[in-house]
Order: C-alpha cells, then structure tokens, then sequence
C-alpha cells in the first residue's frame, strides 16, 4: 500500500477557525483513567476454566492416557505455575447429568471454584474430583462463564473440549454475543484431540469469541496451550494513560505535557490536534502513537506543527506517514516522531514553548480510512537540551547485521500481547510459540553505544505442521521499536530479511536489528535508517503471523535469539532541569528511579546507562533446542509478575541520569 498524506492546508481553514474560540485549561480532564491498578481484582485481570466433563472425555487420547487423564495433568501443572494473585475460577459442564433425554441435561454447567486469588488449593481439589459423564452444553456452559466474570476489567474464558455442542444454544453465537460486551473479554478454546466438524465448532467459538484456538493431543500439548494462555489472561492487551480527547481547533485543544494519554479517533472525527507544552525552554518532545489497528486502516499521519499553523503542510516540526502495509484488523502499530529545536533552526515556531500535535487516521468512505473508531495511546516524552552537540557521536547513517550468539540451552518466554506487558528479555536463546494471525511482544533494554538484534528460527517442522502450512500462506513479520513505539523496520544488507512465507517442512529465520543508540540519531526523514533511536531505553520486537486463508490454527514453535553488541557509553551531558525529574503518568511504579504521579503534567530526565535492575523474565531451565518441536512452552510465575511496565524503561531510566549529571547553563 503506498502511504499518502492528506494535505493537512486542507484542514488550515477549520483549525485557524477555531482562533477565535475560548482556549480551554491547560489540560483536558480526564474522562476515564486506564491505568491499571495491581490492588483492584478487577483491573487485574480474570480468568474462568470451562472444562468438559462429557462422556467422550473417558476415551482415549492419541497420547494414550485418556483425555479426561490428560487434562487432569495438564491442568496441575498450570496451575502450579499461577501466581498467588492470580483470580481463578473453574466451571464444569455435562458433569451430573448423563443422559440428553433426562431434565437439565442441557443446562447441566456448575461453577465448581468461583473466581478468587489465593485458591490454588480449591482449584486442586475440583480437578481431582473431575469425572467424564454427561452431555454438551457449550453455549449455555460459556454463557454463565460471562456471568461468573462480571462486566468490568478484563476477562478471559478459556474453553477445554474434546466434541461439538450436543445443545442449543449455538455456541458459536454464545461467543458472538459475549465478544459484544467490549474489548475487554475474549474466549480461548483449546480442543482436545478433535477433529472434523468438532474442531470447525471449536475454531469458530474462538474465532467469534476474539480468542485463539489451539490444538492439543495430549497431556503435553494441552499443559503448554493452557499455560501461554493462563499467561496472556493476566497480561492482556490494554492502553494505558489518561482519557483525553482532540479538537479540530488548536484554540479549543486540550494542553498536553509529558505523560501517558488514550484518545478515541473517529470514526466521524478521523482527525484531531492538541497543543504540546514544554516546561523546559529549548526541550526535545518524542510523541509516540500506539494501538491495534481496526478491521479499515488505510494511513495514518502524526505530525507536529508550529503555532499559526502554516499554509504549507511540509513547513512541520515533524511528520511520519508509517506504511501499514501488510496490517489486518487487530494488529499493533507503533509511531513517533522528535520535536527537537536544533532541527528546526528556520522555523522558529517550532521552538516555541507550545506546538500543534496533529493526528489522523484518514476520512471514513474515501479509501484512506475506515468507519470503526480507534483507541490509541499518546506517549509524550519531553528531554532536557543539551549544551553542545559538537562531541558526540555522528548520526548513524547505516546498521550491518550483526548475528546473534545462539544459547545451546533455550529460555521459555512467553511474548505479550502489547508494549506495555512486553516480555521483558536479556541476550540468550528464548523459545516458545506462536498460531496464525497472533502477534507477540519482547522487549530488552539498550543504552547509549549500543544495538540489539532479534533473530527468530522457526526450525524444521514435522510432516503434520508442514502439510498445514504448504500452500504459502501464513507471513512471519518481525519489526523493532524504539522506547516511544517508533518502528525501525531493517535488518541491515546481509540480515535474513524482516519477512517470510511458511514453506513445507523448511526451517524459517527472520530478523531485524537496532542501530546504535546515539544521541543525534534523531532524524524525522525515512531515508535515515537511525530515525529516533536516540534515547536509551527498552526497545521492543514484535513478530506477527499472518491468519491462515483456510481459517485453520496450529501451533509453530520458534527460537527468538537476542544480542545486545557494545558497552554502554556515556551520553549526552544535559542542561539543569527542575526537580523532582518524575515519570509520566499512567507509568507504573516499582523501576529504580521512577516516580508515579496522579497529574499528566510531567517532565522526565535521560536514563542512566546502568539501567533496571529487573532480571530477565525468561526462565531458565536444561531445555534444549530440539524441545521446541515438540511446542512446548511456559513460564514460571516470575514472567506473569515482572512483564509490563514498557515505557518505563525510557522515563524511569532517565531520572537518574539528570540527577547524575545536572549543570548550569
């Protein structure tokens, strides 16, 4: 798709009628706050098993224990790995009664441990007392699962079958008509040992229920489904910030300052400005843009502009058109652009201690945009200046692949679904897995002087993952993103490309690197491959799957391979700024160096190149890298506890360096 800017003259005449309009507070106040809170249950996430208890669960599984046996072990190995405050609860159906002819054999579900922390114990018992006996009521057993999790925060079901509905009502509309209640739940499926018309049911709850379907033939498989998506229940896909909203006048928009915001667009208003504030004169602004794409997005603009808006759109203080290309509804995107003074030295507007933020995400009905409205997350960062750029580093005009070191011994790391419940990842060789049309999220953390590369493996599959995926028609995708979400889509000359098709059996390997972290790497223009990686911090991957075109789901294990090459150097020395330097808000708390704040009004200072003291939330263990193909796949209780956080690793980090190295003008 070529990427094309909607003139923003067009849009001059509205915006300077606004002038005359009674400008507003310094900020908006917020509507709704997202951030989450680790104290309320609620915001931290729900869980609700629904296990079949049928009387097809007594036959055996292509394992060869039974698959009632099967699911016992794997439901006790999960829930060993559950943190203490993680809210559980497990409901059963076709457990007490036998017969379809008898009463109440299609309402026959009971919520056996409600949904609580602390109740591993409880949770253990039921599964020790689970017995294959009746009949099928899936729709009926998911509804009163939404029942059990309430309306508020976020909820997963996550449905354990061996067979298709023997009742009504279609579960398949059940899963519909549950996804209607927002973003915030969605119905994971996991069949066991199925096939034909039972596995299409199974795949289209999930389907319709927004969720993932796996496969599962045994003990093994079915512990590692349940365990990726245990994990994900409690790190799911969330925006974080205060709720403000845009105007089509720059007068009437809300004053933001550094922070963390969401903003609705569209779909009626598919474009809006805010005024960008510094508190400190001669200060770079990084604005970061993230979200997950609607089902319609064809472009994007994030642009700043100085104040009167000029009549010429390419007079801006920054502007980036990010190529969407091959995104489908429900994909992440990350973009950023840098507001610095120095760059802007013939336009003195964009210097000034407020600035035009102008967002859109093209006109509905005109094929650039989409009618579906969009939530998206504003990252406002705003760095000190500096009082000379004349020793530090060049820019860096170029990033040779450098390939990573491969661990003999693989790590499980189970990816997040967002920036902000990245897994977080040190150098080494990490494993896990990955369907059609899912995306995966690691992070790691990279300082002045240095690069990180990603490498992913896809190894060699075996005769039933390689008929799956022999018609050419699942896409791998890997990009990188700096600490405000800006893509860096390149892996260098010689890498081995940011994309590729499934082929067969064949092994597949993709990559992306990050070119070395240096200050004037700060370029908005695409032709510099080091646009934005200016700042130390914790630098993301994302690697994207495309769904398959038949609908089907199957599980691909893959290696992800992490180098961080170099030693970390001094940075920049920066000007006085106020204290206390304190971090965005909507950030949690908790990194060395961080202050959480309740106002959006905020400054925060470069990081230390010493960085987190975080450990890595991959596990160790004596795997090697042939137990990938078996895909298994897990994670201790430490990834479900430490992921998160994601921009933290950029405004914590660098509180401690102003204090480090303040001086005077």
């Amino acid at each position: 798709m070529a990427s094309t800017a909607i003139p923003v003259a067009r849009r001059t005449a509205a915006l300077a009628a606004g002038v005359t309009l009674a400008a507003t507070a310094l900020w908006a106040p917020a509507s709704t706050a997202t951030t989450r809170a680790a104290s309320s249950e609620d915001d931290r996430g729900k869980l609700m098993l629904v296990l079949d208890s049928s009387g097809s669960m007594a036959e055996p599984a292509s394992g060869g224990q039974t698959k009632i046996s099967a699911a016992k072990t794997a439901l006790r190995s999960v829930i060993g790995t559950l943190p203490p405050s993680a809210a559980v609860g497990l409901r059963v159906y076709g457990a007490e009664v036998f017969s379809k002819g008898q009463p109440g054999a299609c309402t026959d579900t009971q919520r056996v441990v409600p949904i609580a922390s602390q109740n591993q114990a409880a949770l253990r018992t039921a599964i020790a007392r689970y017995r294959p006996y009746g009949e099928t009521p899936i729709g009926y057993a998911l509804r009163e699962a939404a029942r059990d999790l309430g309306s508020e925060g976020q909820r997963t079901i996550v449905l354990v079958s061996d067979g298709e509905a023997t009742c009504p009502p279609p579960p398949c509309e059940v899963a519909a008509d549950i996804a209607k209640q927002g973003i915030d739940i969605k119905i994971d499926v996991v069949g066991l040992d199925v096939s034909g018309s039972a596995r299409q049911q199974l795949a289209c709850i999930a389907a319709a229920g927004r969720g993932t379907y796996y496969d599962a033939d045994d003990a093994d498989e079915l512990a590692s489904a349940l365990d990726k998506l245990s994990t994900r229940a409690f790190r799911p896909f969330e925006l974080t910030g205060q709720r403000v909203q845009g105007t089509h006048s720059p007068e009437s928009a809300p004053v933001l300052t550094a922070g963390q915001y969401v903003t609705d667009m569209g779909p009626d208003d598919s474009w809006e400005s805010f005024r960008l504030r510094r508190s400190i004169p001669g200060s770079t602004l990084h604005v970061g843009v993230s979200g997950l794409t609607p089902e319609f997005l064809d472009g994007l603009v994030l642009a700043a502009y100085p104040l009167p808006l000029p009549d010429n759109e390419f007079d801006h203080c920054g502007r980036e058109i990010p190529g969407l290309g091959l995104e489908q509804g429900g994909d992440l995107f990350g973009v950023s652009i840098t507001i610095d003074p120095r760059s802007f030295s013939t336009e003195e507007g964009c210097t000034a201690d407020e600035v035009v933020l102008y967002l859109e995400r093209g006109q509905p009905n005109s094929g650039f945009g989409g009618n579906e409205p969009m939530d998206v997350e504003l990252l406002i960062v705003e760095e000190p200046p500096v009082p000379s750029t004349a020793a530090l580093p060049a820019p860096v005009s170029e990033a040779s692949w450098v390939a990573p070191r491969v661990s003999g011994r693989a790590q499980k790391a189970v990816g997040g679904a967002s920036f902000e419940d990245a897994a977080t990842v040190d150098a080494g060789t990490f494993r896990s897995d990955i369907v059609p049309g899912e995306t995966v999220v690691y992070r790691t953390r990279v300082d002045w002087g240095q690069r990180a590369t990603f490498q992913i493996r896809f190894p060699r599959r075996g005769p039933t993952l390689a008929e799956a995926l022999g018609s050419l028609e699942v896409t791998a995708v890997v990009k990188a993103y700096t600490p405000t979400r800006g893509e860096i889509d390149y892996n260098g000359a010689e890498g081995p490309g940011t994309t590729g098709l499934f082929y067969r059996g064949n092994p597949l390997t993709v990559g992306v690197t990050t070119p070395e972290v240096r200050y004037l790497n700060r370029s908005n223009s695409g032709l510099n491959v080091a646009v934005n990686t200016s700042m130390p911090g914790y630098y993301y991957l994302t690697l994207r799957t495309t769904p398959d075109d038949d609908g089907q789901s199957y599980t691909v294990p893959f290696f992800l391979d992490v180098d961080v090459v170099g030693e970390p150097s001094q940075g920049p020395e920066y000007l006085d700024v106020p204290e206390p330097a304190a971090t965005p808000s909507g950030i949690p708390s908790g990194t060395p160096g961080a202050t959480a704040t309740e106002t959006p009004g905020t400054t925060v200072a470069p990081a230390s190149p010493s960085g987190p003291t975080t450990p890595p939330t991959g596990t160790n263990d004596t795997s090697t890298e042939t137990q990938a193909n078996s895909g298994d796949d897990g994670n201790s209780g430490t990834l479900l506890l430490t992921a998160g956080a994601g921009v933290a690793g950029v405004t914590a980090l660098m509180a401690a360096l102003a204090l480090l190295r303040r001086r005077t003008p």
